[in-house]
């Protein structure tokens, strides 16, 4: 969250140095946030209401917490002393960009801290800043600042409950024991029940383990990846043993993650998130088409981007990475001369390809997107995968469970339909399909999500990304 103390304490240390009472200067004051250029002051000057829409840009953004020590900065541009006018000014200008950075995740450049994370925008904020004040559109500028994306927004509010849960001591950890289930009574029901509780599941009930308290269970364990037993599990346990500040954490990486989006996202785009191995297709920004995925495993982590559907390619060959062939495929060929041609190789001008077919890793449809990952999404022939639990099996690529569906929907405006996919793959041959509209593609790592009001959703951090992310935040807070 951004630390807005520090901006309002940079305002009162610039209006009384201006007033001659010493005290510590912006400069110090200021978080380091991607080095933050010092804002001078251009012509025209800020008006007061300038000010008063930075402010409730502020305010919004950091939910009102520091009303009282902001309240009264832009009343300070309409001051006859030229020296507390000008302070205010700064001051105000430079609180702009700071709250401009963090509402567009510049706190620090994702890509230095891991080249797989490419997903956020190119983004000047002083720039944008002065050109607003050229243009005279400050007002303007400010009050479209805050983020208001209702996805975000619920999840500020997670965090929010979850920071209030941490101030009341968090939840105690439950002991190990033998699995709880229905008729279980004693202590440890009690004991499972406060837990629950304390982060919003369910109310108080007695000593006894019965239906209501496994559907709390249930719902706990649908909101975190778990199978829907009813029963705690160990897994379960582990779940509901991980301290309200981890959680918190978790909330934070996603929140800051989010901020590399686009603040409106594009109303046809295609949402794959990596950890939630899953992918959403919306159209007029509603969501049409939803599907498992398969990503990279741990070793062939699928990086997070931003980037559109530039074509659909029906039977595909896989020309294979020179690593994975030398890893994988040389050593099946070595060990089972013939695999190649078994499962339809080759090599081509030293490099070994997969020919198009019922047997091609690709499936029998690949969509194609610019990117300099060489990631794409595309189709497979071990639909069985879609199936289990932990989908994170790839080499990178991200594998789709409808496929077809998709494609169909990529094409409904140049007349496809579900058919027609089928004739373009019985054709045999390898070809493209350009789509005539723009479809953006975003893959995002979510590991928390707040669907509601109550207890936010949180999924495994496949990749470790969480703690690397919030060690880095800290280190520019």
């Amino acid at each position: 969250m951004a630390e807005w103390s520090l901006v309002a304490a940079c305002l009162a240390a610039a209006v009384l140095s201006a007033s001659g009472v010493a005290a510590q200067g912006p400069a110090q004051l200021t978080p380091a946030v991607v080095a933050p250029a010092q804002v001078a002051v251009p012509q025209p000057p800020l008006t007061v209401a300038d000010g008063e829409a930075i402010e409730h840009a502020l305010l919004e953004a950091s939910e009102f917490r520091f009303a009282a020590e902001l309240e009264g900065a832009a009343k300070e541009l309409a001051s006859h002393d030229a020296s507390r006018r000008a302070a205010a000014e700064n001051a105000l200008a430079q609180a702009a960009v700071n709250l401009a950075q963090e509402e567009h995740g510049e706190l620090a450049n994702p890509s230095d801290i891991d080249p797989n994370w490419a997903l956020r925008l190119a983004y000047d904020a002083a720039a944008d800043f002065a050109a607003a004040r050229a243009d005279g559109r400050v007002v303007a500028w400010a009050k479209a600042l805050p983020r208001r994306d209702p996805a975000y927004l619920a999840l500020l509010g997670a965090a929010r409950r979850y920071e209030a849960i941490g101030a009341r001591g968090g939840w105690r950890a439950i002991p190990a024991s033998p699995r709880l289930a229905r008729g279980a009574k004693g202590a440890a029901v009690l004991a499972l029940r406060a837990r629950l509780a304390r982060e919003g599941y369910g109310g108080p009930g007695g000593r006894v383990f019965d239906g209501s308290l496994a559907a709390e269970i249930v719902e706990f364990q649908g909101r975190h990846d778990l199978r829907p037993t009813g029963v705690l599990t160990p897994e379960t346990l582990a779940a509901m043993n991980v301290p309200a500040a981890a959680r918190l954490a978790t909330i934070e990486a996603n929140l800051e993650r989010a901020r590399w989006l686009p603040q409106t996202l594009p109303p046809n785009r295609i949402e794959a998130d990596i950890a939630g191995a899953h992918a959403t297709l919306f159209q007029d920004d509603k969501p049409v088409l939803e599907m498992r995925t398969v990503v990279g495993d741990t070793k062939h982590e699928t990086p997070m981007f931003a980037s559109h559907v530039s074509s659909i390619q029906f039977n595909p060959a896989w020309h294979v990475p020179a690593d994975i062939a030398k890893a994988e495929l040389w050593p099946k060929e070595a060990r089972s001369p013939g695999y190649f041609a078994s499962h339809g190789y080759s090599v081509v001008n030293g490099q070994v390809v997969q020919h198009a077919g019922p047997k091609s890793s690709l499936g029998r449809i690949k969509f194609e997107m610019p990117n300099p990952f060489s990631v794409y999404l595309h189709d497979t022939p071990g639909h069985a995968l879609f199936a289990v639990d932990s989908r994170g099996r790839s080499h990178g690529c991200v594998r789709l469970e409808k496929p077809k569906e998709l494609a169909a929907a990529l094409l409904a405006s140049e007349d496809w339909d579900m058919d027609r996919v089928q004739e373009a793959i019985d054709q045999g041959d390898t070809h493209w399909v350009k789509p005539s509209q723009t479809v953006a593609v975003f893959l995002v790592y979510r590991t928390a999500e707040a669907i509601d009001d109550g207890p936010a959703i949180f999924r495994p951090d496949l990749y470790g990304w969480d703690p690397k992310l919030n060690a880095a935040l800290a280190a520019h807070r």
